[in-house]
């Protein structure tokens, strides 16, 4: 039975999304925290997908991207790395060992042998037809949605172990380099900056203290700033400099209490594991 009511629990968050107007009394306790006080939001933030996780699919995978454009988000996060033969494959850790059968460091896979790997989904069963996608694949999944639907789906791109060189031409031989937006250290951005200018970095903010100087060196698109960091007046700061907010709502996070927190400062992007979840709140509050 306790089996039972956590499986539940635990995949709730993603039931599909609600109509529009004030909900009848949620379920859970912190839905409750969400329904108290309903007055408007300043905004309706976009929803990033934290590595596509979606209901019963493996993170980083072909078929948890594709739930994810299904489910309507607006940036889709990816995290890259590079095989031994020099191929950019989407995997979020160093090793296979976590998210499929096998072990070893990816650095040490060429990309056919990690393709015929299968990915395990959270609880540890195998998916059907999802393996360590090569980045190409992943582009060319968005490139063709995009190509069918009214509003483009952008990539959130977290550069774990790769070069500028090479992800530069590839986005843009699929016609995402103008719209993604990069994630990574400030060395690595740095390098991207130089061999693409117009590339919209986005380096986290990890305290105040140097913020001018940081946006001075380095000119960001925007800002990965923790929930616990944000306030009105740095969100208004930023917004100031024509520079976006992003925040990452994830684990203990990912709760309407931090969803209703970031919409009320007005953040601009809030990346997800639950993405029917925030969809729902924000059906809520129109």
């Amino acid at each position: 039975m306790k089996k039972t009511l956590f499986l539940f629990y635990f995949f709730a968050g993603s039931l599909p999304a609600a109509g529009h107007g004030r909900p009848s009394a949620p379920a859970f306790g912190d839905d409750l925290i969400g329904y108290a006080a309903c007055a408007p939001l300043p905004q309706a933030a976009k929803i990033a997908s934290h590595r596509s996780k979606m209901p019963f699919t493996p993170e980083n995978t072909l078929p948890g991207i594709q739930k994810a454009l299904q489910a309507g988000v607006d940036y889709i996060e990816v995290d890259v790395r590079t095989t031994q033969d020099g191929q950019l494959i989407v995997l979020h850790d160093g090793t296979i060992n976590r998210t499929t059968k096998q072990r070893g460091k990816i650095s040490e896979w060429n990309a056919r042998e990690v393709q015929q790997v299968a990915v395990t989904n959270r609880l540890g069963f195998k998916y059907k037809k999802a393996y360590i996608p090569l980045l190409e694949e992943v582009c060319a999944l968005v490139s063709d949605w995009n190509r069918q639907q009214p509003r483009a789906v952008q990539l959130y791109v977290d550069c774990k172990a790769v070069e500028p060189q090479q992800l530069i031409p590839l986005l843009e031989s699929y016609n995402l380099l103008e719209g993604a937006v990069f994630y990574g250290s400030n060395n690595f951005l740095t390098r991207l900056r130089q061999e693409k200018p117009s590339a919209k970095i986005l380096p986290a903010l990890r305290d105040t203290a140097g913020l001018e100087q940081q946006i001075a060196t380095m000119q960001p698109f925007a800002f990965d700033v923790s929930i616990s960091l944000l306030t009105p007046s740095l969100v208004e700061q930023l917004h100031a400099r024509d520079i976006l907010v992003f925040t990452d709502l994830l684990f203990l996070k990912d709760r309407p209490r931090y969803y209703r927190k970031a919409l009320r400062y007005g953040v601009d992007v809030i990346q997800t594991d639950r993405a029917r979840r925030l969809q729902r709140l924000l059906a809520r509050y129109p």
